[in-house]
């Protein structure tokens, strides 16, 4: 999916540090090579398999399960949770070297309330569309940014703070 994909939770770390934007690329359906069955992948890399464990409906992941996504052969992020028609909603969590976000989702982003956590930052709070929107707090090397946040930026007047964007984009 990536999901969160392992390019946009670093995009997410880099961007919460400050640092330029990542590059994303058209969201797109990928299916399990061995069942057939879809997922929704809004973060598309090259080289991504998926291993969906689960029940298939229509051809999409639906209800309980777990999808593992590989590169290169390699497991890299593992998904949990529910699904209906191929994306990841509800409660669950998705897992990768150094993080994880544990929460609510829909469209398997990030959306409603929940926590994630990469290397040294924790963002814990509310979520649209797979960025901050609503109250929420953000600790970092850079200390902590409790208030409200839009579109993934904060800014309270006296400090600006961004996550899964460009502090410069941010008013």
């Amino acid at each position: 999916m990536i999901g969160i994909r392992i390019q946009v939770l670093l995009g997410l770390l880099v961007c919460a540090l400050s640092a330029a934007p990542f590059a994303a690329h058209a969201a797109d359906w990928i299916a399990d090579a061995k069942t057939g069955c879809k997922v929704w992948n809004p973060q598309p890399s090259p080289g991504e398999t998926a291993i969906w464990a689960g029940a298939c409906k229509d051809g999409f992941a639906d209800g309980k399960g777990t999808l593992d996504w590989l590169k290169g052969g390699k497991p890299y992020e593992r998904d949990e949770g529910e699904w209906r028609a191929g994306r990841q909603t509800a409660e669950g969590s998705q897992t990768w070297p150094g993080g994880e976000y544990k929460g609510q989702f829909l469209d398997s982003l990030p959306h409603g309330k929940g926590v994630f956590v990469l290397g040294g930052a924790r963002y814990d709070g509310a979520f649209l569309n797979g960025r901050p929107n609503g109250k929420g707090v953000m600790t970092n090397a850079s200390g902590t940014f409790d208030g409200t946040w839009a579109d993934g930026c904060f800014n309270d007047g006296k400090r600006r703070a961004a996550f899964g964007v460009s502090v410069q984009s941010c008013p």
